[in-house]
């Protein structure tokens, strides 16, 4: 009797060191990555502080706003000083839509300010644009990404719907497994088992962004070798009973 309790406790604690260097390896697995709201150079002295927005509405006009400052005083620039800025607006190919149009001054909100047709927006692609200013001495630029959608809001992407997938699956096999082995109930032993071998198989026919080759053949063939694992055990032991 001792030796069977003993044996039972040592079971356990293989099987929960196995699931936490599981666990562990899954962290690498991550959504795709998003680009960020803006980027900026303060090249020559300009920098260009640009709007934090990057999904907008298919077909609708948008504006973009630019404040200037001195990279040295960190005074606001005007277009007192003789500083022009000039827009480009590219399509997902990296090719021109709009070339270096100049973007007007707008002296009540102290900044450059472009509205945009909502016809270079009609397709659900991403964008990006750039904008250059300079004046005789000193310039700048700066560049954003432009994410057109069918409401204007940040969709729920398909890698993110299978990564909610992966981690539903993984987590209910756990918990077949922990309550399983508490209860020593073969049926639900054997649902952890299946649990992790489809889990598995879920992770070897999908590709996650930043989950390399290596990672996911090490993740699928040890969630096979962990599925088959319980499931044999499980039944040889009933087999011994």
């Amino acid at each position: 009797m001792l030796e069977s309790c003993k044996l039972i406790k040592h079971k356990r604690i293989f099987f929960l060191s196995l699931l936490f260097f599981i666990t562990i390896s899954i962290s690498f697995v991550s959504a795709q990555p998003s680009f960020p709201p803006f980027q900026e150079e303060t090249t020559g002295g300009i920098d260009i502080q640009i709007p934090l927005l990057e999904f907008f509405e298919q077909g609708e006009n948008i504006t973009f706003n630019f404040h200037l400052f001195n990279t040295t005083t960190g005074l606001p620039i005007t277009n007192i000083t003789g500083t022009k800025c000039f827009f480009h607006l590219f399509n997902n190919k990296g090719k021109h839509v709009i070339n270096n149009v100049e973007i007007p001054f707008e002296v009540l909100g102290d900044d450059y300010e472009i509205e945009i047709d909502g016809s270079n927006f009609t397709k659900l692609i991403n964008q990006f644009y750039f904008v250059n200013c300079n004046s005789t001495t000193i310039g700048g630029a700066s560049s954003a990404l432009i994410i057109i959608t069918a409401d204007g809001n940040e969709p729920q992407t398909e890698t993110n719907t299978r990564l909610n997938l992966f981690y539903i699956m993984l987590a209910s096999s756990f918990l077949f497994l922990i309550i399983g082995l508490w209860r020593e109930d073969p049926t639900l032993l054997n649902l952890s088992g299946i649990g992790f071998f489809i889990t598995g198989l879920f992770i070897a026919m999908n590709d996650f962004v930043g989950l390399s080759n290596l990672m996911t053949q090490f993740l699928t063939v040890a969630l096979w070798g962990l599925g088959f694992y319980i499931i044999f055990r499980t039944n040889i032991e009933q087999l011994d009973e």
